[in-house]
């Protein structure tokens, strides 16, 4: 199984795919013979070419110290979308999620010391059975701390045949929609403030599509970019970016 991810990203290179994304469900427990995610990452950037690899969902205890530096190598997009829930270390035993608040924002701190720009993405359920006002701060404070630049927001709803489904204390719906709509404008002023500290900034943009003279594409660290231009799809370009309040996207401009 690993030669043969191996084997297929290789394939993939040699056709030309320049970014190539590492998924599955549960990736974070990946195991072929006592090799692990982090040497099948180890794996793939050991190949040869300009490429990008993304590597786009995990659970927070995956994030292990290995895989983590990782990170580090320029061909690592900078971003993943981290399994959060909630903040609250009572809630998460109550979802029985096997990780804490601490072993998030640790893994959140050591992946900002690789690049303090890192790009966090979530999920976040609001209102789950007996979810307390104290507990709901918990979520928002980590929310503010870890800085995400996007939230899935959910409300709970009851799924038959869940241990959740038959826990007493429900959220009434008013307080959910309200706990919500906090999580959003909060995670949306976030995206505004992350988008911004790339304006002015120099990178590298991979084109993806062209339509009525403009290319999109994502940067290195996963936002999007639309360059008013119509340029050949599946080709890295040095850019600058620019960017305008509330539009949640780049401007690139191709440094000649």
């Amino acid at each position: 199984m690993f030669k043969d991810i191996i084997s297929e990203f290789r394939l993939l290179l040699d056709n030309g795919y320049k970014e190539i994304i590492l998924t599955g469900v549960n990736i974070g427990k990946y195991n072929d013979a006592g090799r692990a995610l982090p040497e099948l990452v180890a794996g793939i950037l050991e190949l040869q070419g300009e490429f990008r690899l993304h590597l786009t969902s995990l659970d927070p205890e995956s994030a292990s110290d290995e895989l983590i530096s990782l990170f580090a190598d320029r061909r690592m997009v900078k971003h993943l979308h981290l399994s959060l829930q909630s903040g609250s270390d009572s809630v998460l035993r109550r979802m029985n999620r096997p990780y804490t608040r601490a072993v998030y924002i640790d893994a959140v701190n050591k992946l900002k010391g690789i690049d303090p720009d890192f790009n966090f993405t979530t999920d976040v359920i609001v209102g789950f059975p007996g979810e307390t006002d104290e507990e709901f701060s918990d979520t928002v404070s980590i929310v503010k701390e870890a800085g995400f630049s996007h939230i899935h927001t959910f409300r709970y709803s009851p799924r038959p045949g869940t241990e959740a489904a038959n826990m007493d204390d429900a959220v009434p719906e008013i307080v959910k929609t309200g706990r919500s709509k906090t999580i959003i404008d909060l995670y949306m002023k976030q995206k505004d403030s992350f988008y911004r500290k790339f304006d002015g900034r120099t990178g590298t943009f991979l084109s993806e599509k062209s339509r009525g003279g403009v290319t999109a594409g994502f940067n290195g660290h996963y936002i999007p970019v639309e360059i008013a231009e119509k340029l050949p799809r599946n080709e890295f370009f040095n850019i600058r970016t620019e960017y305008s309040h509330g539009s949640y996207k780049l401007k690139g401009f191709i440094i000649k």
